[in-house]
């Protein structure tokens, strides 16, 4: 009798829903995959992840997806297209959904190093940025998930950034407490080991890559 094995493809058309993180050819992806169970892949996008989607796959015990392909860059293209970061024309073509527009958006946060946030929920964002790595430059890009943090550990970032515990925290934030600044407080703290591949000889040209992934203006 022939073995089957189920494809990435065919968990993608069963109908599940998933908002988790991939892993593919050992590494993290760079967004997180959200999957409603029937968002739509068409045939034009199966066959340009072609690789991707013929794999296997096995689903982790704390929820995550590994996907058993070699070509990681075409899965961080994979998991940055189906997160929204590119233009609603190609996400239609790969996804088919007229109304694919992110249902967050970017904003500025740090205009110095280009850093960019979009809110996903109350307790998770994503940020991108550009990092100084010797004479080159390189973009960091990152989920933030507060719960994956405990309380003590939101403080010692707090204190790590010149407020007095939680109480200054609020102080200095007119009596409010601003998840989005922790959340930013823990990307910077760890910037540098979330960068992505590709490094850039200018600030300029890693600002132009940010620009073609956020969507909101920024100067390059």
């Amino acid at each position: 009798m022939k073995n089957v094995v189920n494809t990435f493809l065919d968990l993608l058309r069963s109908g599940k829903e998933f908002d988790c993180d991939l892993i593919i050819g050992d590494t993290e992806m760079p967004a997180t995959f959200v999957w409603d169970g029937e968002s739509p892949l068409t045939t034009y996008g199966a066959e340009f992840y072609g690789a991707l989607m013929e794999s296997p796959y096995e689903i982790l015990p704390n929820g995550n997806i590994e996907i058993f392909c070699d070509d990681y860059k075409l899965g961080e293209h994979f998991a940055l297209a189906a997160a929204g970061h590119i233009g609603i024309s190609e996400y239609n073509k790969l996804f088919g959904q007229p109304d694919a527009e992110p249902k967050t958006a970017w904003v500025v946060t740090d205009d110095d190093c280009r850093q960019c946030c979009r809110e996903i929920s109350e307790k998770v964002f994503e940020f991108i940025q550009i990092c100084s790595i010797g004479d080159k430059y390189a973009v960091a890009q990152r989920v933030v998930k507060l719960d994956d943090y405990s309380a003590e550990q939101w403080e010692e970032h707090i204190e790590l950034y010149s407020h007095d515990g939680f109480c200054g925290f609020i102080s200095d934030y007119d009596n409010t407490f601003p998840m989005r600044i922790i959340a930013e407080y823990i990307f910077e703290t760890y910037s540098l080991h979330h960068l992505l591949d590709e490094t850039y000889d200018s600030v300029e040209a890693a600002a132009k890559y940010i620009a073609g992934v956020v969507d909101c203006e920024i100067d390059y």
